[in-house]
């Protein structure tokens, strides 16, 4: 039978894998948008 601290070692690692997870559905810009007025020379 499972002892009260192998249930809180499973619960937090589930609970870090679950937050872990998450990260995955982030989206936006991969990279830092330069400034509006600084533009590459052509």
């Amino acid at each position: 039978m499972l002892n009260a601290k192998q249930i809180l070692v499973s619960a937090i690692v589930l609970a870090c894998c679950a937050l872990q997870l998450t990260g995955c559905g982030q989206t936006g810009p991969l990279y830092l948008p330069s400034p509006p007025g600084a533009t590459a020379p052509r």
